[in-house]
């Protein structure tokens, strides 16, 4: 035999030899295919995710990742919502609902009188606490009127003064409570604002009309210490200092009585209703007032004479002369005002 039978018998047999491996190869990854990729032969139970109910049948094709939660559509690419094919929008996580507004009992509701909120005459229960303070708080700021000017009180002097920032002045903070403006000397809060009953107009010409009245917790005491006149009448509701005590943490409910008011009806009366003997009580516990229906705050059996004091500030010849009264505020006026020590302006 030749060298060139030879060389050529050899390439012969090689390729056979080739032929064979790669046969034999290829039948045996065919078969471990089968045995770990079961889906090739059928269908497999897939859950529809986020729902309940039964599982569907979802046919998988045996490309890796794909038609899996999580993974792409192989029918659409970029779809990676496997229960709407075509839908690219996840579906958003369920939102908590709305909590529930309170209800109280039918026979705890009033019809009140709060001007300048834009409801005039709303429908409130007395124990809807939170209600009638942002009532309060609605009726200092003028909410209704929406021409930028709030409530202030100008100091009790005689001297008729259209604007009350040119006086000594008290005015509602941030957080409506209640601060003294004294000219040349500064600002010092006086009372603080702890909440708000319904009660009745006591004198003028809306006795016996059902308002929103602010309770303010006293801050200071001895405010006869300053000899300012009408400061120390404004603090003890009118009496001398010396013969009604006003301590702190004392109550007392801050009244705007539209019954008085001057023939422009621009200026309003300033009432105080509060109690000087029932100490741990009706003077200065706060669960007297807030959720208690305005008859048995307005009790006057002498036996428990709650509100013992009822004083109007505004007319009273001689004595004081303080009003309701509307100013633009200055920025400092709408900040919220520390306890303490006086701040000076």
């Amino acid at each position: 035999m030749t060298t060139q039978k030879i060389l050529k018998t050899s390439r012969v047999i090689a390729a056979i030899l080739l032929i064979a491996i790669f046969s034999i190869a290829g039948i045996v990854a065919c078969k471990g295919n089968e045995a770990t990729n079961p889906s090739v032969s059928g269908p497999t139970l897939i859950p529809d995710p986020g729902k309940t109910g039964p599982v569907t049948n979802i046919p998988v094709t045996n490309t890796p990742g794909t038609n899996e939660p999580g993974g792409t559509n192989i029918d659409n690419p970029g779809d990676t919502n496997i229960d709407n094919p075509g839908d690219t929008n996840i579906d958003p996580e369920p939102q908590p609902p709305e909590p529930t507004k309170p209800t109280f009992a039918e026979d705890t509701y009033y019809k009140v009188y709060t001007p300048w909120r834009g409801d005039n005459y709303p429908s409130v229960s007395y124990q809807d606490t939170n209600t009638l303070l942002q009532y309060w708080k609605e009726m200092i700021s003028r909410k209704g009127m929406n021409d930028g000017r709030r409530w202030f009180i100008r100091d009790g002097d005689w001297d008729y003064c259209s604007n009350p920032k040119e006086v000594h002045h008290y005015y509602f903070d941030k957080n409506v409570d209640l601060v003294y403006h004294r000219l040349g000397k500064g600002t010092l809060k006086i009372r603080k604002l702890v909440g708000a009953v319904i009660v009745k107009y006591y004198r003028g010409k809306s006795a016996e009309t059902y308002t929103v009245a602010g309770l303010y917790e006293n801050l200071i005491e001895n405010a006869g210490q300053y000899n300012w006149t009408h400061f120390s009448k404004f603090m003890h509701a009118g009496y001398n200092p010396n013969n009604d005590k006003r301590e702190v943490g004392d109550l007392e409910l801050l009244v705007m009585n539209i019954g008085f008011n001057d023939q422009n009806f621009d200026r309003f009366g300033v009432d105080s209703y509060y109690n000087v003997w029932n100490k741990g009580g009706w003077r200065d516990n706060i669960e007297y007032f807030l959720g208690r229906d305005p008859d048995f705050v307005d009790n006057q059996d002498p036996q428990n004479y709650a509100l013992n004091q009822k004083v109007n500030l505004t007319y009273n010849p001689g004595a004081h002369n303080f009003w309701f009264m509307t100013a633009t505020p200055e920025a400092w006026h709408l900040e919220e005002h520390p306890e303490g020590d006086w701040v000076s302006r």
